[in-house]
């Protein structure tokens, strides 16, 4: 398995260099199973691909503040990227992979045994919870979603083509109330009801090296295989690159809904 570490990127070529990867292992006959991790400078908002940005954030007060956002190309709901390890994993569509259900518990139990190097006390959501629609993703639970004391800590959503799959993810290191709330129209009662983070929990936040290393450690020991830290191929940054121009910081893509 190949590891990507590619910290504190601008939304567009975040999420351009995930179906980057996406894209180059479709139309290769050889593929490697990719872990990235990874950060976001500056702090930015990903909207799911089927939703409306303007019925999710205050754009306005994305550009007074600073804040940056994107659609991603899976789907799910909007996140605040600030404090936290996104990660995503590509690879192809078969055994467990080739089944939403057994390809979401997989990388699951991943990730609960990244949560368990924290001795934390979780629970996986394997039941609908909650059956109100919500913009943000960490305000909606769902059956695949990780709970720390019956709250959200970690999110997910998934985009399939070609025989491939990406699968994007984050575990909350911390959460800005604050930020949330003027941008996303939600308000503090129901962040703090619903939404966890590894600070919340612990009482420190254990930073992004540290549970980018137990994540790396937890795929090694539930998928069983060597996991190798690499570097981009060059047709990876092409196809990037790319991307970035065609749709990532394209106003056309990212106020589309699909």
């Amino acid at each position: 398995m190949r590891l990507l570490i590619t910290k504190e990127c601008r939304a567009a070529y975040n999420m351009a260099l995930d179906e980057a990867i996406f894209l180059y292992m479709g139309k290769n006959s050889i593929k490697i199973p990719t872990l990235r991790m990874y950060s976001w400078n500056p702090v930015a908002f990903s909207i799911g691909y089927f939703q409306r940005v303007e019925e999710v954030l205050n754009l306005k007060k994305c550009e007074d503040i600073g804040v940056d956002w994107v659609r991603r190309p899976s789907g799910g709901g909007a996140i605040l990227h600030k404090k936290e390890v996104t990660y995503s994993f590509i690879t192809e569509a078969n055994n467990e992979f080739s089944n939403i259900s057994t390809s979401y518990a997989k990388i699951n139990r991943a990730i609960l045994e990244t949560l368990k190097l924290f001795n934390l006390n979780f629970k996986t959501a394997c039941y609908k919870i909650d059956s109100n629609k919500h913009h943000l993703c960490f305000l909606e639970f769902a059956g695949i979603d990780i709970l720390l004391n019956g709250k959200k800590v970690s999110g997910s959503a998934q985009r399939r083509r070609n025989g491939v799959v990406l699968h994007h993810g984050s575990i909350k290191l911390d959460i800005d109330v604050n930020l949330l709330k003027i941008i996303s129209r939600t308000d503090e009662d129901e962040v703090l009801s619903k939404m966890t983070s590894l600070k919340r929990e612990l009482g420190d936040n254990p930073g992004f090296d540290k549970v980018a290393e137990a994540i790396t450690k937890s795929f090694e020991k539930v998928f069983e295989e060597e996991v190798i830290e690499s570097v981009l191929m060059e047709e990876e940054i092409k196809i990037a690159n790319e991307l970035i121009e065609s749709k990532y910081a394209n106003e056309k893509w990212n106020y589309k809904r699909r």
